[in-house]
């Protein structure tokens, strides 16, 4: 009988240790599943993070962009703006007020041409 029950007691350790393998192997199991979702939310945050990377850079250029066109505009105490001094209008535009063409300036300036013709 004691070879029976050192059998029994062996089968006993073994199944003992089996259940405790099968518990580990379980929370395993759990613990996978809570990393893969976790690295599955943290791709999600990082290719929101790479949108929002790629939107700051297309702001930056415009950004850039602008601040280099109205680097290269010429800036008189006008904001920038060139006036006539017969007509006080914008000389980018070509008829601001009505007496000045702008486009063909002076010869087509009807101020000017009054001034020639005074001279005269």
């Amino acid at each position: 009988m004691s070879e029976l029950q050192r059998l029994k007691e062996s089968v006993d350790l073994w199944t003992k240790d089996i259940n405790s393998r099968v518990q580990n192997i379980e929370q395993l199991a759990k613990i996978l599943k809570e990393t893969i979702d976790n690295t599955e939310h943290t791709y999600e945050l990082v290719l929101e993070k790479e949108l929002e990377i790629e939107e700051l850079k297309r702001e930056v250029k415009m950004l850039k962009i602008i601040t280099m066109t109205m680097l290269k505009k010429p800036q008189n105490k006008n904001g920038g703006q060139k006036l006539c001094r017969h007509c006080g209008g914008d000389m980018a535009i070509r008829n601001p007020t009505g007496w000045c063409d702008h486009l063909h300036y002076p010869e087509a300036c009807t101020a000017c041409q009054r001034i020639l013709k005074l001279r005269e």
